[in-house]
């Protein structure tokens, strides 16, 4: 509980965080808290699931260029 910081936020209420808490160790057997506690189910039981993807160019966001007049301006601002 420590670890995850249940009790030290003001995020939830004292309510909330009980709750949180409960249901945190109701499942804790079912929760993989380390990299070796983790699992996968059967593939006889439960296929993968199979994402189908149709091939495109991923569209990226620039930005875009600092004007010349104002670029002095914007590295103070920056390095403020």
């Amino acid at each position: 509980m420590n670890d995850l910081g249940i009790f030290k936020n003001d995020f939830l209420w004292p309510e909330e965080q009980k709750l949180a808490a409960q249901v945190l160790m109701n499942n804790e057997q079912a929760l993989a808290w380390e990299e070796s506690e983790k699992g996968c189910f059967k593939d006889k039981y439960f296929p993968p699931v199979i994402i189908p993807m149709i091939k495109h160019t991923p569209w990226a966001h620039r930005q875009p260029p600092i004007l010349p007049g104002i670029k002095n301006k914007v590295i103070k601002l920056i390095q403020a």
